[in-house]
């Protein structure tokens, strides 16, 4: 039957241009596929990257608020004073932004925690963060760290 079709002229050449324009359009097809994927993968990179500096930014204002806050706090402690743990307690409103308030000495060991722990509290001189502190005398976000519960980061 086929045959019979491609005879004439005419069929050969109705053949002809429809396999013409199925190529024609299938490589359409293909063409707005590939620069439709490479435009949707451009924009979505662009879109993460838009979204990795709204985190950025708003982890840079956290970090700015709360050095903010201990900044304050620092000039209201009177070290001196043995009663510690009771200054701690009365800066309540700040476990909004910290879990937990602590004074360290000197060495890394803890002076007085607010809220408070059983045992005393870690002693933070062999960290590295304590270390860069207690070395360059500013503030310091370390990396986080595993704590004393196992696989606990903070």
């Amino acid at each position: 039957m086929i045959g019979w079709l491609l005879s004439t002229l005419r069929s050969r050449l109705l053949l002809g241009v429809s396999l013409g324009w199925l190529v024609l359009v299938a490589a359409l097809l293909a063409y707005s596929h590939l620069s439709g994927g490479a435009l949707a993968q451009r924009e979505n990179l662009t879109h993460l990257e838009y979204e990795a500096q709204l985190i950025a930014n708003h982890l840079e204002r956290s970090i700015r608020v709360r050095q903010q806050a201990l900044a304050r706090l620092r000039y209201s402690l009177v070290l001196d004073d043995g009663d510690l743990f009771t200054q701690l307690q009365r800066q309540e409103g700040l476990l909004a932004l910290f879990d937990r308030l602590m004074v360290f000495d000197a060495q890394g060991e803890p002076v007085a925690a607010w809220p408070p722990f059983e045992h005393g509290g870690p002693t933070i001189a062999s960290r590295d963060y304590f270390k860069h502190v207690r070395g360059f005398r500013r503030p310091h976000v370390s990396e986080p760290y595993v704590g004393a519960r196992p696989a606990s980061p903070r």
